[in-house]
């Protein structure tokens, strides 16, 4: 009889321990709230300003990552995308010739790399509008190698 009183109290244990583990487990999963509403909150569906409610959250920006293929006087694509704020990372790679790719109103630029040879580049899109990149070598721009980059 003993026997069975020590292997119950040792089942109980167990399962009481699991049931803790599990529930400290469950406490210490991460968050991905940026926005908290109050309990208090009274009116429905709006969110309280107050400055203990306000939660600083610094999210990581959105990476956009492009391969542009330069050819001679053409960027394949020539017209890339993104959202203000965006790390933007450029695979830039020369299929053949002798090319770079700028952009001015960015203050983003290559070297100029030769056939077969690639660079990769990242900047954040700061600022929105859309913005030429081109081939500063030679007279490859006016024949055409030019792009654009939209920054919405």
């Amino acid at each position: 009889m003993n026997k069975i009183y020590i292997v119950a109290i040792i089942l109980i244990l167990l399962i009481g321990g699991a049931i803790f583990w599990m529930n400290a487990n469950e406490a210490q999963a991460p968050v991905d709230e940026t926005i908290v509403q109050t309990e208090n909150d009274n009116t429905s569906g709006s969110l309280s300003n107050t400055p203990e409610n306000d939660v600083v959250a610094d999210p990581a920006p959105t990476v956009k990552t492009f391969t542009v293929l330069a050819n001679p006087f053409s960027y394949t694509p020539s017209v890339l995308t993104v959202k203000k704020g965006d790390l933007v990372r450029i695979n830039f790679k020369n299929e053949n010739g002798q090319h770079d790719f700028v952009i001015d109103g960015l203050d983003v630029r290559t070297s100029i790399i030769k056939t077969g040879e690639e660079q990769t580049i990242e900047f954040t899109a700061d600022k929105p509008g859309n913005f030429e990149f081109y081939c500063s070598v030679g007279e490859h721009k006016a024949l055409g190698m030019v792009g654009t980059l939209k920054v919405e």
